[in-house]
């Protein structure tokens, strides 16, 4: 196994420096030696068509390989593959499945994605709002933005059972503060018609200001 892990370090090292030729040699000759995270890497150079062919099939077997490995960031592709069809029929039950095994790893783009599935009624066609809350909270709580800022939607926006509007200021807080535009917006909304707490014009006008300069870094960052 030195062997394996020597290949897979110096496929690292040679696709950190952009010598794609050689990182894929050493990944597959890691890989067919038994190297869980070397094959993950093959793969995803299948998936990508980085300096190979792009292949989406044989990039679906060697992410299986990989995450019947436990390499969890192949069980999250897996879940994304199966989820849009790529490289295999569209599956909602079986990206659940890879979701949720990489969810057990604290994979908070999992977590994410099986917040999403609830939410959007993907598995069995049926919405569940409750489950939906859980795992965007996992997610949310370990900084993932989107899951912060759609638990501060369905916290300002769902049946009545679900409405707190404090947590969805607080989430919504929470996503602006990673420079979200649309969080701050929803704020100062929010601050402006006084939902779920008394109007204040100064807080509104502090989160459109914040918006306004988040969006103008954006526009920076663009040019």
């Amino acid at each position: 196994m030195e062997q394996a892990e020597e290949l897979y370090l110096q496929g690292n090292a040679a696709y950190e420096d952009g010598q794609l030729v050689h990182a894929f040699r050493s990944y597959e000759a890691a890989s067919a030696l038994g190297h869980p995270d070397a094959t993950n890497n093959l793969a995803d150079m299948y998936l990508h068509g980085e300096y190979v062919g792009k292949n989406t099939k044989r990039a679906f077997q060697l992410f299986l390989v990989a995450a019947k490995a436990g390499v969890h960031e192949a069980m999250f592709t897996l879940g994304l593959l199966c989820e849009n069809g790529i490289g295999v029929v569209v599956a909602p039950e079986q990206a659940y499945f890879w979701y949720h095994r990489s969810a057990k790893y604290q994979d908070s783009l999992a977590q994410y994605r099986l917040g999403s599935i609830y939410y959007e009624g993907l598995l069995n066609k049926k919405r569940n709002v409750a489950k939906a809350l859980y795992w965007y909270g996992l997610a949310a709580q370990q900084g993932h933005l989107d899951a912060q800022y759609n638990l501060g939607y369905i916290y300002n926006n769902e049946q009545d059972e679900y409405v707190d509007y404090a947590k969805g200021r607080f989430w919504y807080k929470e996503a602006a503060r990673q420079g979200d535009v649309l969080a701050c917006r929803r704020l100062e909304e929010i601050y402006e018609i006084g939902l779920g707490t008394k109007v204040d014009k100064q807080k509104a006008h502090y989160w459109g200001e914040q918006a306004a300069q988040f969006e103008c870094m954006r526009g920076e960052n663009n040019e």
